[in-house]
């Protein structure tokens, strides 16, 4: 079985800019839950959009799900990360105009190879997936209407629905405070546990690392942070 994630000799920058990744190899197995962490600006969000296809990786490897992203065009990896990759943002990008339901189907609208991969109807996973976070008697408010804490699960809820087989998480915890997080967090991590998904997930708290399978300090391997830091 490939690897969910390898990356060998990657090399990126903005631009003209400086080079702000430099990681000579990582790889994260199928079906582990990885901790991401390190200190603003050492490039995890930057990272997580080499990973997702967002951003081009013209110096080096990266392999996802066993496909070379630096291989794709732009067009190609707009439709694999869109297949394959669920994404939770830091701050959810739902749509307002949309109910629960409506947001949470929408990946299946939009990637005819995430709706392809569904067993039964989109409604019948939506409902299947809202219930395993708690959220299956709100699908039909609006957004606006809902908790904080209720938006990030419907928003876990369409990162998750057609088993992307790799979901990334850029701080989706950040907006919850201790309680809401820990009952989410526990929510996420069994929700994909059951449906067999590779985690990334990011944060600069590291009191959440030991739900998870490894830890990687982004700080440590990236360097071109620790030579910036004098590190190295």
């Amino acid at each position: 079985m490939h690897p969910s994630i390898s990356i060998q000799s990657l090399v990126f920058a903005y631009g003209n800019g400086p080079e702000i990744i430099d990681i000579s190899h990582l790889t994260i197995a199928a079906g582990e839950r990885v901790f991401l962490y390190g200190p603003s600006g050492c490039g995890k969000t930057t990272l997580l959009g080499l990973l997702t296809g967002i951003l081009p990786s013209p110096r080096g490897s990266v392999r996802v799900l066993g496909r070379a992203l630096d291989t794709m065009s732009s067009t190609e990896r707009d439709r694999f990360r869109g297949d394959h990759v669920g994404y939770l943002f830091q701050m959810f990008n739902l749509l307002p105009y949309l109910d629960a339901l409506e947001n949470i189907t929408l990946p299946l609208r939009i990637n005819p190879g995430r709706r392809a991969k569904l067993k039964g109807s989109p409604i019948d996973e939506a409902r299947r997936i809202a219930g395993s976070l708690g959220i299956g008697e709100l699908l039909d408010r609006p957004v606006t209407k809902l908790s904080v804490g209720q938006q990030q699960r419907v928003a876990a809820a369409r990162a998750l629905i057609g088993s992307p087989e790799l979901l990334i998480c850029d701080e989706p915890t950040s907006a919850l405070d201790e309680v809401h997080r820990d009952r989410f967090l526990d929510l996420l991590v069994a929700t994909a546990s059951a449906n067999k998904t590779t985690v990334v997930f990011v944060s600069h708290d590291r009191n959440l690392a030991n739900r998870f399978d490894r830890s990687i300090d982004l700080a440590a391997i990236n360097r071109c942070f620790r030579a910036s830091t004098g590190d190295d």
